[in-house]
């Protein structure tokens, strides 16, 4: 009962937190759901690994060494493979990409990258788990437990953590127990058993917060290229300086002195070069090595001076506007799909803003004599 007590605590608790409308207990719930689909997809997936031997009827092994490890540490691994098993459809994998995604940047960072990410994602998860859970069950043949039954509100004061869970349907004391038992090998029986444990309601429409989604996206994007693009006399050679003449000497001071580049799409393309790998070059010690590495970077970039004129938001936000009259499965399809063409673009954007009002602020200091 083990492997069914922890997924039946994990979603009982996870869905008092999704009921929430304070985001932080939200944010929790997307890590215990996240945390216990991972679980459960990879318990399930690894099958494919149990027959998979050597031998001298069948030949050498389908999964490689490399192939188990990269699946037992990287999440897009797990998907791969699961997809491969036909355990998930490709929309799961990309929507179950995008919810791990959330659950990694509220885990790490403690809030969203947006505020509809939380709602989107707790709803995507819920029905994930409705769809695959009574498929997938336990493993193996449930053993009848030495522990007494015990109502779900008990659960925590349970410390085998094996004892049967009630939720009150069922009747342990009637001549049905041993069914009872195992009744998770039931797929009716889990069906049943979440529907008691999951109540946030899940059935809502996505669509007006995908659209919501991919209109902050845009307007996000626009707002920093707006900035970057307002005057006409903004000095980026200065702004790249801050950041990157740690790397190379191209960008100090003596040699950008009277060399003002105003172009923001050049700024741009460096920023997209580099960012990457911005954190590998500050761990080379020699500079001279870091300045080289840098420029085989940078020369190895595929320069766009169209990259801010070919971004075509209005085009994206045309298709926001018709995420509403199409299906959900292709309304999250198309949101997954802007994000990631405009995801680079996006980022680089972001920082070279940052950095640029950081420049502004430096030198409006400086004037007051700061």
């Amino acid at each position: 009962m083990e492997t069914v007590n922890r997924i039946l605590v994990t979603l009982v608790e996870a869905n008092h937190l999704a009921c929430a409308t304070n985001p932080h207990h939200q944010r929790l719930a997307i890590v215990l759901l996240d945390n216990i689909i991972e679980l459960e997809l990879r318990r399930t997936a690894e099958k494919a690994f149990l027959w998979d031997r050597t031998t001298w009827y069948a030949g050498v092994r389908k999964h490689n060494r490399k192939r188990r490890n990269l699946v037992s540490r990287q999440f897009h691994e797990l998907l791969t493979l699961a997809a491969e098993e036909s355990l998930i459809t490709d929309d799961d994998t990309q929507q179950l990409a995008y919810t791990h995604r959330v659950r990694n940047r509220v885990f790490h960072q403690g809030w969203p990258e947006d505020s509809s990410d939380l709602l989107l994602s707790i709803t995507l998860l819920y029905r994930f788990i409705r769809r695959h859970f009574p498929i997938w069950r336990s493993s193996g043949w449930l053993m009848l437990p030495r522990e007494s039954a015990i109502p779900i509100a008990e659960a925590k004061d349970d410390h085998s953590g094996r004892a049967p869970l009630l939720f009150g349907f069922e009747d342990p004391k009637s001549e049905e127990c041993l069914d009872f038992m195992h009744g998770f090998q039931s797929e009716s029986h889990w069906s049943r058993v979440l529907e008691h444990c999951l109540t946030f309601d899940d059935s809502r429409d996505v669509r007006p917060l995908i659209k919501q989604r991919i209109t902050n996206l845009l307007d996000k994007i626009e707002q920093r290229i707006d900035y970057l693009t307002e005057s006409d006399l903004t000095d980026f050679n200065s702004v790249l300086a801050q950041r990157f003449s740690i790397m190379t000497p191209v960008f100090e001071e003596y040699e950008i002195q009277g060399k003002a580049m105003r172009d923001p799409a050049t700024a741009l393309n460096i920023y997209l070069a580099v960012l990457d790998s911005e954190e590998r070059l500050l761990d080379i010690a020699d500079p001279a090595e870091r300045a080289a590495k840098f420029h085989e970077i940078l020369d190895a970039h595929k320069f766009r001076p169209d990259i801010i004129s070919s971004l075509q938001l209005d085009e994206y936000r045309q298709r926001a506007q018709r995420v509403t009259t199409q299906s959900e499965p292709i309304g999250i399809t198309q949101f997954l799909e802007i994000e990631e063409r405009l995801e680079a673009v996006g980022r680089a954007a972001s920082e070279c803003a940052l950095d640029l009002d950081a420049y502004e602020q430096w030198m409006l200091d400086c004037s007051r004599g700061k």
